[in-house]
């Protein structure tokens, strides 16, 4: 199966499924096209124009044809020895005994665009699926592989008045279709993407629905159909409810921090695409890579969790002495992992409700306390330090707040008011003598040191304060003394 993040193969035998995601196989892995021809190869196409081939027995060959003209792939047929490639700029006859392409076609009779986004072969003619309809050329015979497909007039063009990016033969007659279709047995299968959920029929009935859009309907040898999704997997249907066949990989589609733990795991945090108010999709979520498993940790997979965000801004990330992970959520408090019993507790330090740090219970933290905490850090003490975003009320005491790792004592600096106040604090950093650095959304920057305990004595210097930083993103200290600031 081609995907966004590789090459899938699912094992049903063996109950195992492998992801082919490396760049020495796959220059690029963003998968957009699949097809197998009659020899056993599998033919796939890759969004910036490579064209893959895997044999049965297991050797890789990349072809950039396609790559060098900017054309990304959409559509793969093979016919006899060749394989037709459909891509965003026309389509082209691959030659795989020539190791290039044999005919191009970027100019498809009337229609003005010349995207193919499905091709397939019928009583020989070859169908083109375009963005305004479909076109067909004769190939009987010996035209195939003789016809000038860079010849407008060639080709017959029949416009529908939407895109076609499937065929499906009803009763000798081929059909185009503007949404994914395919029949197993007597049955059509056809998915409907008018809603938030697409909703596959049998004919004219619903018989089962995934969430998002269904890019792609396949049946296999034993007429099981799989749906391919824009954003939510795959799923398999096989008379009894589709189940959902999780890659593995990434999940979301922007990353807002990266954090490589010291026992080598890889923690990643997401932008939030969900509206205030929507429900947090399944997807989305904190991840770790340790090096073989990919694992999402949300409210749906992760006990005591609570819920994530209601922004985009994911920002807080930080790993304490003893190898504990906290996340700052934009508006789901601040979460700890405990990296050595694999648990998860949620910790509320607003102020407005309960003045003092407090650990929320399940019941609570899936109730949704809403806090937004941008930044973490730990500093040379081993003091942990959040940020606390508010307003003249949840801040009466403090935009900052200084605790102990245990969290039995904390401090609260820089209230409303003061000279030195930050509303939202999006990036914190410890450099190598100690200095704790802050920035603020508003581009404010402010560097100070504290004696050894700052949540009994409070902050020891003041060394800088500047407003003028634009927006302080993130920041990275060096071991010579270094700070470097994004803004």
């Amino acid at each position: 199966m081609a995907c966004s993040g590789g090459f899938f193969v699912i094992d049903f035998g063996n109950n195992s499924f492998t992801l082919f995601n490396d760049i020495k196989r796959f220059p690029d892995i963003n998968l957009t096209a699949i097809c197998r021809d009659s020899k056993g190869n599998i033919w796939i196409g890759s969004k910036l124009g490579y064209l893959y081939k895997q044999t049965p027995d297991g050797r890789n060959f990349t072809y950039d044809s396609y790559f060098g003209s900017g054309w990304e792939i959409l559509a793969l047929y093979t016919y006899k020895d060749y394989v037709i490639v459909g891509s965003t700029k026309g389509a082209s006859i691959f030659d795989p005994n020539k190791e290039q392409a044999l005919s191009n076609t970027s100019v498809i009779d009337t229609f003005g665009d010349p995207a193919v986004l499905a091709v397939t072969v019928h009583n020989d003619s070859l169908y083109l699926g375009c963005k305004n309809g479909f076109a067909t050329a004769d190939i009987a015979g010996a035209k195939f592989t003789k016809n000038n497909y860079a010849d407008p007039s060639l080709w017959r063009s029949t416009p529908t008045g939407q895109k076609v990016v499937s065929f499906i033969d009803s009763s000798g007659t081929l059909v185009p279709e503007s949404v994914p279709v395919t029949a197993a047995g007597q049955t059509c299968f056809r998915a409907d993407n008018s809603a938030d959920t697409s909703v596959v029929k049998a004919g004219d009935s619903a018989v089962f629905s995934v969430p998002g859009k269904a890019t792609k309907l396949v049946k296999d040898d034993f007429d099981n159909i799989w749906i391919g999704t824009e954003e939510n997997y795959l799923y398999f249907w096989n008379h009894a409810g589709p189940p959902q066949v999780k890659i593995p990989g990434l999940t979301f589609n922007v990353i807002n921090r990266v954090h490589a733990a010291r026992n080598g795991t890889v923690w990643l945090e997401p932008i939030n695409l969900v509206k205030v108010n929507k429900p947090e999709p399944w997807w989305d979520g904190v991840t770790s890579f340790d090096g073989k498993t990919w694992t999402l940790f949300n409210q749906y997979t992760t006990q005591n969790i609570g819920i994530l965000s209601d922004d985009s801004y994911f920002h807080g990330i930080c790993e304490d002495r003893l190898g504990n992970m906290w996340f700052g959520a934009p508006g789901g408090a601040i979460k700890r992992y405990d990296a050595h019993n694999n648990t998860w507790a949620v910790y509320y330090l607003n102020g407005v409700v309960f003045d003092t740090i407090r650990q929320l219970s399940s019941q609570e933290a899936l109730g949704g306390f809403w806090e937004k905490c941008d930044a973490i850090a730990q500093d040379s003490s081993g003091f942990l330090w959040f940020a606390n975003w508010g307003n003249k009320t949840n801040n009466i005491k403090g935009s900052l707040i200084c605790t102990d790792p245990s969290i039995k004592s904390y401090k609260r600096f820089f209230p409303y008011g003061d000279q030195y106040y930050i509303q939202d604090i999006i990036s914190l950093c410890v450099d190598s003598r100690g200095k704790i650095i802050a920035g603020g959304v508003d581009g404010s920057l402010i560097i100070f040191s504290h004696n050894g305990n700052p949540a009994q004595n409070g902050i020891d210097s003041i060394f800088l304060f500047r407003n003028d930083f634009g927006k302080v993103y993130d920041m990275c200290a060096t071991s010579n003394g270094i700070t470097w600031i994004a803004t």
